[in-house]
């Protein structure tokens, strides 16, 4: 998730950008006007109870800031599916300045491990907790061994 100031910078980007270009980019002018009620209500909101003014902001700012992103951020999401993020006639570059994350279009296969995770040490001294250090096979280093994504623990109460 996005922080306030970061999605306060894409939201900012997207809107200008696409309000500067939308002929060009052919988004439809009643589709980004659909951006605009929810942004005079954000930009203000932000601009009293962001981190920054956490000296000088009220609880009830703080509030407001946070309720008018659960209105907007769906919006604002929305709207860069539909129209911005595989619009071919917005280019990457113009996409990487919008905070919008580029698809490569690769599909990456997990490789198979080839070596396993042994105990290295198991500690028991906390109440219904047990901590396993693991070690690799091959290595005997710390962790998990090359082409593991992550290791699994199955509990039974008997």
């Amino acid at each position: 998730m996005l922080t306030d100031k970061r999605f306060d910078l894409k939201q900012n980007s997207i809107y200008e950008d696409c309000g500067l270009n939308i002929v060009v980019w052919k988004i439809p002018v009643e589709e980004y006007n659909l951006l605009t009620p929810e942004k005079n209500i954000w930009d203000p909101a932000f601009a009293v109870a962001s981190l920054e003014q956490r000296l000088t902001r009220s609880p009830l700012q703080t509030t407001t800031k946070q309720n008018w992103r659960k209105v907007y951020e769906p919006v604002m999401n929305t709207f860069v599916k539909r129209w911005v993020k595989n619009n071919p006639f917005i280019p990457n570059g113009k996409k990487l300045e919008m905070y919008i994350h580029i698809d490569t279009g690769s599909i990456y296969h997990n490789t198979k491990p080839k070596s396993h995770p042994k105990p290295h040490k198991i500690d028991t001294t906390a109440s219904l907790q047990i901590t396993i250090h693991e070690e690799d096979t091959i290595t005997n280093g710390r962790g998990k061994p090359d082409g593991v994504l992550r290791l699994e623990s199955l509990g039974f109460y008997l």
